[in-house]
């Protein structure tokens, strides 16, 4: 099965509307919110503390915002290159850290 993420990437504009890293954050937890309200099994988006956690030890800063904000601080404001660079960044995550489905499954295990 195609995780969420992926489907999100392939096909941005049918779940975000338009590039915004804002957009997909907030797509990405109300789709976390509702699958652990429901206890969906398989659904939940729950690596996304670690990749915050990269997030910030790649990035250091002061200022205490989460991943999608220091990205879109990286981007200087823009959305759209933030979305690019989440890719990026999401990528490099799972290739340091095992594919996504791997990550859900071990969450909860």
């Amino acid at each position: 099965m195609e995780s969420f993420i992926e489907m999100t990437k392939e096909m941005p504009l049918c779940y975000i509307c338009e590039p915004s890293i804002t957009n997909l954050a907030l797509f990405i937890d109300g789709f976390n919110c509702a699958a652990s309200s429901r206890d969906i099994e398989g659904c939940y988006i729950s690596p996304m503390g670690r990749f915050d956690k990269q997030i910030k030890q790649k990035y250091p800063t002061a200022l205490s915002i989460c991943w999608d904000g220091l990205l879109l601080q990286r981007a200087d404001g823009n959305e759209a290159d933030a979305l690019k660079l989440f890719w990026s960044e999401w990528d490099e995550f799972l290739a340091e850290n095992k594919t996504e489905e791997e990550l859900n499954k071990q969450w909860q295990d």
